[in-house]
């Protein structure tokens, strides 16, 4: 029973090595592509209060997947999403580093973050020639833009008090065919330092630290024994409950 609860103990240790592994590797993060041309994402898991649309063939990460409505997060910002406006199933584990296309513009004047669309309470106060990194724009009043400041404050501000143009769009930073787009429309394909390709060797350390002693206990375990005159006799010498060799008297 005892070597058995080694056993199991040392099988525990390697898959635990393994998957703290892929947590590192990222392979816990599962991210969605918006299929939708109108996708937003909502603050309430009945999907009726707005955040802001996401634009189509940008990447969402699933926090908590349903057959109806799905928890995702975008830029850092949590929310709720049809289910149906996601692909059916996760990308390539690259897409983790580019999921989204950040766009920055500048404020042309002093104005405000607010934290509604009604733009009452604002939560930060914005310098004239500020920048800001969009994150989206409201669907039901495009002039509304939800970004967020340099000190991460996140909110909603107006267009016009912005660099923003109504020709502006945030493009998806991913094309169909698995490439990032560069700023003349051409394609580049995915960094060499692509996740699921990387043999890191921090994490080749970790396994073998961890498995290595793991499989010497199990050896020992079962380390053979010599049987002389009915009695076992171990490898190792003076091994508790073993007779050596030399200390047995024979009859002649």
């Amino acid at each position: 029973m005892k070597k058995l609860a080694i056993i199991l103990f040392s099988i525990a240790i390697m898959i635990s090595s393994l998957s703290t592994v892929a947590l590192a590797n990222g392979s816990s993060q599962a991210y969605f592509k918006v299929t939708y041309p109108s996708a937003v994402l909502y603050v309430d898991s009945e999907c009726t209060q707005v955040y802001f649309g996401i634009t189509e063939n940008c990447y969402v990460e699933m926090l908590t997947n349903g057959t109806e409505t799905c928890r995702v997060s975008y830029m850092d910002i949590e929310g709720y999403m049809d289910r149906s406006h996601l692909s059916a199933s996760p990308a390539e584990s690259w897409v983790t580093d580019y999921h989204h296309q950040e766009k920055t513009i500048t404020s042309s004047r002093k104005s405000f973050l607010y934290t509604s669309i009604d733009l009452e309470d604002s939560i930060a106060e914005i310098s004239k020639n500020a920048t800001l990194t969009v994150i989206g724009i409201y669907p039901l009043d495009t002039t509304l833009l939800y970004c967020r400041d340099s000190l991460g404050n996140v909110g909603y501000v107006e267009s016009g008090d912005t660099s923003w143009s109504s020709s502006d769009t945030l493009l998806p930073p991913i094309n169909s065919n698995g490439s990032t787009s560069d700023d003349n429309g051409g394609s580049t394909p995915p960094p060499s330092s692509d996740v699921s390709n990387n043999a890191d060797p921090l994490r080749i350390i970790l396994i073998l630290g961890i498995c290595i002693p793991a499989g010497i206990i199990v050896y020992l375990l079962f380390k053979p024994v010599t049987k002389v005159d009915n009695r076992y006799i171990s490898d190792s010498p003076k091994k508790r409950g073993y007779f050596e060799v030399e200390d047995y008297d024979y009859e002649e």
